[in-house]
């Protein structure tokens, strides 16, 4: 017989405090309990990446790409100029258009303000972070092993990498609404079997996180939508429907609690869920019996600026004979 155990530790810039999970009802199949740790377990690396010697990627960006077309076309007109006698007023008036254009910014800028936010944004990690660690980066441009893979909700509030600190090559990454992981099905959930079969089977990940947070628009669908077959979208609630053992379980053990709170013990409850659906991958049960591969929940509440991890530890029970 299969068991599983569930260790807890809290981060919290307020306060200590003791996970509030209560018993996880992965599968019958799983007995899971909730003790706190004495210390927490070494899911955030300190020291960094180690690389080789020099990058080989060189991206680059272009400031004087515009500029220059500017400036070639303004040379074409001149030469129209001296070629074409009868063009001489249009060509003049095309010659002291462009020169206004480049008289002002906007003339060598992108079109839009989230494109100069995107080269900016590039620009400053160009010179902040990739020109200050090339052994790193150059490290990373021969390939990948990260240690974790990480489950974690699209909201763009909760980027795990900056919540934990994530470098470069040290997370693999699978993000989706509510970070749910769906069970094994070769047909309905290829996407996200894939990223656990490479990770587990060829990045040889150690630990699989799933990270729930506060506030997930998700688990609060999941909690509301009726889920009766009559949806209203596309496919936000075939998808949030995986977490039902969640929703029902926090009706049950918190039917008398208001809306939000229980939405907040579902967001926690559902890391619990998808747990439980990842010993439905053969692969992810053998690397948990061989003990190269382990389970973590967590949950990060932006709102108080806490963080709470806790483990599953799966194992077989010795065989009786009678």
């Amino acid at each position: 017989m299969s068991t599983a155990s569930i260790n807890s530790w809290c981060l919290t810039s307020l306060s200590p405090a003791q996970s509030s999970i209560k018993r996880a009802a992965l599968r019958p199949s799983i007995v899971a309990s909730l003790n706190s740790s004495p210390s927490p377990p070494n899911l955030i690396r300190n020291q960094p990446v180690l690389a080789a010697p020099a990058p080989v990627i060189n991206p680059s960006w272009r400031e004087d790409m515009a500029k220059q077309s500017y400036e070639e076309a303004v040379e074409a007109l001149k030469k129209l100029l001296i070629e074409k006698e009868e063009l001489k007023p249009v060509a003049a008036a095309k010659v002291e258009e462009i020169r206004a254009q480049l008289s002002t910014p906007s003339g060598t800028k992108p079109a839009d303000d989230l494109t100069e936010r995107m080269k900016d944004g590039f620009i400053f990690f160009k010179r902040e972070k990739y020109a200050k660690n090339p052994a790193l980066y150059g490290e990373l441009a021969k390939g990948q092993s990260p240690k974790y893979m990480v489950f974690a909700c699209s909201d763009s509030r909760v980027c795990p990498s900056h919540v934990l600190d994530f470098q470069p090559g040290e997370a693999f990454v699978v993000r989706n609404v509510a970070n749910i992981v769906p069970p094994f099905d070769q047909t309905k959930y290829a996407g996200v079997g894939s990223a656990v079969e490479y990770a587990v089977l060829h990045l040889k990940v150690s630990t699989i996180v799933v990270i729930g947070h506060s506030a997930c628009g998700g688990i609060k669908g999941l909690m509301s939508f009726p889920l009766d077959g009559n949806n209203s979208t596309d496919f936000i609630e075939e998808w949030v429907k995986l977490g039902l053992p969640a929703k029902k379980k926090v009706l049950s053990d918190y039917g008398d609690l208001d809306f939000g709170a229980q939405c907040t013990y579902c967001e926690k409850e559902a890391v619990n869920v998808s747990l439980g659906n990842l010993l439905t991958y053969p692969f992810v049960r053998d690397g948990l019996v061989k003990k190269t591969l382990s389970l973590k929940g967590g949950y990060y509440d932006f709102v108080k600026g806490s963080f709470e991890l806790w483990g599953l530890d799966f194992g077989l029970s010795p065989s009786l004979s009678v």
